[in-house]
């Protein structure tokens, strides 16, 4: 049977169409074994993630709602991004480099490490675990974690969160002095016990988001 090349090129394109189907439904299913034994992580988690925070990948955005995957054409599909966001893709549709992809991936390391802290501690929230070694940041981190009730499935906002605390530059001495501040220490207790000046106590509790302190 002779086909045309219109007809060839739909066969084509509606073949992929349904094996990409195939392979975000092959990628959804759940595993017979559902925790790691080792971790206790739940290895259901979403698998299709921005590697620089935890929206989901460009592709899977509009893969997931089928109305904006009807809406874009069969080469604009292609060039779907499966390990970044549409914010923190690479480069944006004109070619040009994306200064969020940039800037976020100056700091990835820093993020990675904050997404696998909170992601530890949400897995035991009422244990405290030795994350850096300083008592005050590892007390930050466990109770910023029962504040939120965040659990390892949700592993998105955990590493949203992660991202968040990387672009407002809590940095582990903001952490240790806003657990200072929520245990009921003075900033120049505080200042003495850093060893820094008060007035870079004061400049620090200026620099953080309501978001980040400890009710």
């Amino acid at each position: 049977m002779l086909f045309t090349q219109d007809n060839e090129d739909s066969r084509f394109y509606d073949t992929a169409e349904t094996l990409l189907e195939l392979l975000i439904h092959c990628r959804s299913k759940q595993p017979a074994k559902r925790k790691s034994v080792s971790s206790q992580f739940n290895l259901q988690r979403p698998k299709e993630l921005c590697f620089l925070c935890g929206a989901p990948s460009e592709f899977l955005e509009y893969f997931s709602n089928h109305e904006s995957w009807a809406l874009i054409d069969d080469d604009e599909k292609l060039k779907l991004s499966h390990k970044y966001c549409y914010k923190h893709r690479p480069k944006r549709r004109d070619g040009t480099w994306n200064p969020e992809y940039r800037r976020a991936r100056r700091n990835r390391e820093n993020f990675e490490l904050e997404a696998e802290r909170l992601l530890n501690q949400s897995a035991q929230p009422a244990l405290l675990k030795p994350h850096t070694g300083t008592l005050d940041i590892d007390r930050y981190i466990m109770t910023l974690i029962a504040q939120t009730t965040l659990q390892p499935a949700d592993e998105d906002k955990i590493r949203n969160l992660a991202r968040k605390i990387v672009n407002y530059r809590i940095s582990d001495r903001k952490k240790q002095i806003l657990m200072l501040v929520a245990t009921g220490h003075k900033q120049a207790d505080i200042a003495r016990r850093l060893k820094i000046s008060r007035q870079a106590v004061s400049k620090a509790l200026a620099s953080i988001p309501n978001e980040f302190r400890l009710v």
